[in-house]
């Protein structure tokens, strides 16, 4: 009986270590997809102002 209990007790620590491991990667996925949107942002605002395009400034408000 005290087996069974240390077995699902360690299923249960394995299950909150991937759960907690996921979380982790969402959250550094998330702060990557804000720094390469930020970045495009940086690039874009270069690009307006070397030809002076208008339509990409009006785009990039939208975002």
């Amino acid at each position: 009986m005290q087996r069974n209990y240390e077995l699902n007790d360690n299923l249960e620590n394995k299950i909150f270590k991937i759960i907690l491991l996921f979380g982790i990667i969402i959250s550094l996925l998330n702060i990557v997809i804000k720094a390469l949107r930020y970045l495009v942002w940086v690039i874009q605002m270069a690009y307006i102002n070397i030809n002076g395009n208008a339509k990409l400034k009006i785009s990039m408000n939208a975002v």
